[in-house]
């Protein structure tokens, strides 16, 4: 028997490092159609008077962006939050089921873009669906994101980032030039000299771009990416060798825990995770399941090479056979573990968290699942 219980009364948000929560001083948007949002993140605070916070706040449906994609810019003193999952009109209780509010680029650009230039709020991305989204680098300079572009490499922000338990689904970055003459990722870009950059329990599938496939981070501080799933996204420039599902930059510390990368293809020289990209010597791995990889991690610990044994091919939730239920991590990066999973299910229900954006609870009687 697989256990979820997606529903919370609560309208404060689930995590740990980094939640901004509502308060007196936070400006509130309860959404509930596209231009509603598109006006929201055109409205956001930028006065310099107050720190005022703003929280956009989204019920469950599909929202398909306008041909520009939906923007905006996160300014100097003001934290962003953009949740979804809300279930009332009031937007006060809140799904954790990150399938059920879904933003759709209708293959025509980037789904979500947050400019956070020379800017240094915090910014928090949590209970969404990213799909159908195409961005294109804008300059040879530039990052193309499909689904989610929170900051650039150049001007960067320092705000810390936390983009938690979301799902990537069918994005394309597509470079300004073809082949390798400028960058693009497929899913996500996440940039920021903030002193956390934090992905933790996301869904990355189906994203396509000629390099970082389903994600690009970035920050010259250090990276948390724990309990993702990546799985089927395609990297498909095969002039750059090796190419990955996950690019990442960094000059201090890149931490992988409890992830899956597993069948990320684009042909010959495309792999799961490229250790060898840049520094290397920055990366510290803990039980990640690797299909194909290239290079070594600095350092690795119960790492393994196994195959997840998915639900379904559309599904990639554990099955009761898997052999990454239970054998994660409780000592996760500094942003720690969130309280729920991608479902919105208890994130810990064991001695040890599942490998993987999903933590699948299942009672065993005699070695039996139920």
């Amino acid at each position: 028997m697989d256990i979820r219980n997606a529903l919370t009364i609560a309208a404060g948000i689930v995590g740990g490092l980094a939640a901004t929560r509502a308060s007196a001083d936070t400006n509130i948007y309860c959404i509930s159609a596209a231009m509603e949002l598109s006006e929201a993140l055109s409205t956001i605070s930028a006065t310099r008077v107050d720190t005022n916070a703003d929280e956009i706040r989204i019920r469950i449906g599909t929202y398909h962006a306008p041909p520009a994609g939906f923007a905006g810019a996160a300014t100097t003193g003001h934290n962003l939050s953009i949740l979804g999952g809300y279930v009332d009109a009031a937007c006060q209780e809140r799904t954790f089921d990150a399938s059920m509010t879904i933003l759709d680029g209708n293959g025509m650009s980037t789904v979500v873009t947050i400019d956070t230039a020379s800017s240094d709020a915090n910014v928090e991305v949590s209970g969404l669906t990213f799909r159908n989204g195409k961005g294109v680098a804008s300059d040879i300079n530039g990052v193309g994101a499909g689904g989610l572009k929170v900051g650039d490499p150049g001007p960067i922000g320092t705000g810390g980032v936390l983009i938690d338990r979301n799902i990537f689904l069918a994005n394309e970055g597509v470079p300004l030039y073809f082949p390798n003459t400028s960058f693009a990722t497929g899913g996500l870009l996440a940039a920021t000299d903030g002193v956390y950059l934090i992905v933790r329990n996301n869904l990355f599938s189906g994203n396509i771009s000629s390099n970082a496939s389903a994600a690009f981070v970035f920050s010259n501080n250090p990276i948390d990416f724990s309990n993702n799933t990546v799985v089927g996204n395609i990297a498909n420039d095969q002039s750059q060798m090796p190419r990955s599902s996950v690019f990442h930059f960094t000059i201090t510390a890149l931490r992988l825990t409890s992830n899956i990368f597993w069948a990320n293809g684009g042909g010959e020289n495309a792999v799961d995770f490229d250790f060898d990209g840049y520094a290397p010597d920055t990366v510290a791995s803990a039980a990640n399941d690797f299909e194909l990889v290239a290079g070594l991690p600095h350092s690795t610990i119960s790492d393994r090479n196994v195959d997840p044994l998915f639900v379904g091919p559309t599904s990639m939730r554990l099955s009761s056979s898997s052999p990454l239920i239970n054998v994660g991590t409780l000592a996760p990066g500094p942003g720690g573990l969130s309280l729920v999973d991608l479902d919105g299910a208890p994130r810990v229900d064991s001695a040890a968290v599942d490998i993987g954006a999903y933590e699948t609870s299942y009672i065993f009687v005699d070695g039996f699942g139920d």
